[in-house]
């Protein structure tokens, strides 16, 4: 009797753990994500913000509200992926900026746009233009990740491999759980033959994941804990009441 008690009990714990296993696994982060894929930004509203405010003219500040209109303009056609419309936008958007005297650091957004687009017209041509702008990059704009991978797409583009992996890298050190940054840097060391280091970047990206999806899970049960334990006490208080 005890020996069947014992069997049973092992039975569900395994089916429980089979269970575990299976809703982790049914859940996914980089389900869907593609290697190289990217979005525009925009943050033209953050143009100003590495200026120092107090040397911030009323001249700097209506010429960066001239250039703007010419920026969002650049950014739309970038979406729509007309990007020879889009540098012409840049360059009238440049030459305004110009005249406000940014510093390199302020112009970074636009500096990286303008690289991406070059990169992304399909000529030849213009790979030499890209990789200027991808020159006059400073490191403050890597403060912030999503520019850190528009860049890193630039530079893989216009067939700056190491630069593109350096950088994708650096995404992953400081957030592991952009799958993204994996998923493309993965890519890179595939297509370029080297299956050991491929492999190395899709275990990390499963560890990761597999982490991320616990503490997911860990704190719906502990809100769901929460819950019980609040109703629990507004019951108990009811009954005081009553």
């Amino acid at each position: 009797m005890i020996k069947r008690t014992l069997f049973s009990i092992a039975i569900l714990l395994f089916a429980t753990n089979i269970f575990a296993v299976n809703s982790i696994s049914d859940t996914s982060y980089t389900d869907g994500l593609t290697a190289f894929d990217w979005s525009p930004i925009s943050d033209v509203e953050k143009v100003l913000q590495y200026e120092n405010q107090k040397d911030i003219s009323k001249r700097m500040n209506d010429n960066v509200k001239k250039a703007k209109t010419h920026y969002v303009d650049a950014y739309k056609l970038m979406i729509n992926k007309e990007y020879n419309a889009a540098i012409t936008e840049f360059k009238a958007a440049m030459k305004i900026y110009k005249r406000a005297k940014l510093s390199n650091n302020a112009l970074n957004f636009i500096h990286a746009n303008m690289a991406l687009s070059y990169a992304s017209t399909g000529n030849e041509e213009d790979l030499a233009f890209s990789k200027r702008f991808l020159e006059l990059i400073t490191p403050k704009v890597y403060t912030d990740n999503k520019w850190t991978y528009n860049i890193a797409i630039a530079h893989h583009k216009v067939g700056n491999a190491n630069e593109a992996v350096s950088w994708l890298s650096s995404i992953i050190r400081k957030d592991k759980f952009d799958f993204q940054a994996y998923v493309t840097l993965e890519a890179i060391f595939r297509n370029s033959g080297n299956e050991k280091e491929a492999d190395k970047v899709v275990s990390r990206m499963q560890s990761a994941e597999m982490k991320l999806i616990q503490k997911n899970q860990k704190t719906a049960t502990a809100g769901k804990k929460t819950k019980e334990n609040k109703k629990k006490k507004e019951k108990q208080f009811s009954k005081k009441v009553l």
